[in-house]
């Protein structure tokens, strides 16, 4: 029994009729029947007489009648308070480039959006382009993107044009990702000179478009030929390539992938680090400072933890 069969007994009682309260709710006088029927047996007792003059209730048709009302009406109560708290939630949008996307924005979402959380989070995958055009459209509270060392000026000026604040949530390198088939996977780390011998090309965008992958990146979520996800696609052709990602994608998405290895690139040839901009008129401080915290949490987690272990 629950609320909705409730009400409909209540709606019974009050037309006294059966036929009239099927028509209010929109069933059928047979269905109605029956759950009454339904609702009498699972109380263990008569709660209504039926006769030509209508519905009428017994004396525990009465007590339950009086119990049914309370209930439906505290179910109502807790319905538009349910809904007045969520109206008074602050929404959040936030926009962050695809390996972040993919691996850090679910843990931030979990962490955050308890049912009683005063925030509601909006992600989006964005590339950097698309992070700064929402930012420009006021679309966006929090954009979080990935750059390397010569990139860093050119955010903190666009982030000083726009009134953005800036925070670094932590470093990154990239890595090779094959699959554990692969001649690579044996290897605690690789040389970057040492990626074109397996292909032998001189150029790695060469060699991308070579295999028919393009242009590998950080998109986990990117399609190879509209059909497979990239790792998938290392994973499911053993000798044939390597991706260049972040290590960041190790945690979540690697985890969830069949017979792939993860080999850092010596040197760190390719530094990443990972910049959150926030807009402070399209957010609360305090959500700033929260969401803040926990990401650098998670980058911590993901990056140094997962690394180091």
């Amino acid at each position: 029994m629950d609320i909705k069969h409730l009400s409909w007994f209540i709606e019974t009682v009050k037309e006294k009729s059966i036929n009239k309260a099927a028509e209010k709710l929109f069933i059928t006088p047979s269905a109605l029947s029956a759950r009454l029927v339904k609702i009498e047996d699972e109380v263990g007792c008569q709660l209504l007489t039926r006769s030509h003059h209508g519905i009428a209730l017994t004396p525990e048709g009465q007590y339950f009648f009086e119990d049914a009302c309370k209930i439906c009406e505290l179910q109502a109560n807790w319905a538009y308070l349910n809904q007045r708290q969520r109206a008074m939630k602050e929404n959040i949008s936030i926009a962050a480039f695809p390996s972040v996307y993919n691996t850090v924005i679910p843990k931030l979402v979990t962490n955050l959006t308890s049912e009683n959380s005063p925030y509601d989070i909006f992600s989006y995958q964005y590339d950097v382009l698309q992070i700064e055009t929402a930012f420009y459209r006021n679309e966006i509270a929090i954009g979080i993107t990935g750059i390397n060392q010569n990139s860093f000026s050119s955010v903190d000026a666009f982030a000083k044009n726009l009134n953005l604040r800036l925070c670094i949530l932590g470093s990154d390198q990239f890595g090779v990702y094959v699959s554990e088939k692969h001649p690579l996977s044996n290897r605690t780390s690789v040389k970057m000179e040492e990626l074109s011998e397996f292909l032998n090309v001189t150029s790695f965008d060469a060699a991308f478009k070579k295999m028919g992958l393009h242009r590998f990146n950080a998109g986990c979520a990117i399609n190879i030929r509209g059909q497979q996800n990239q790792l998938a696609y290392i994973s499911a052709h053993p000798t044939l390539c390597f991706g260049i990602y972040p290590s960041l994608l190790q945690k979540g998405i690697v985890s969830r992938a069949e017979h792939l290895c993860y080999i850092p690139i010596e040197g760190n040839p390719l530094p990443i680090t990972y910049v959150l901009l926030y807009a402070p008129s399209a957010i609360s401080s305090g959500a700033s400072q929260l969401i803040i915290t926990e990401l650098k949490n998670i980058f911590y987690d993901y990056l140094y933890v997962t690394n180091n272990t």
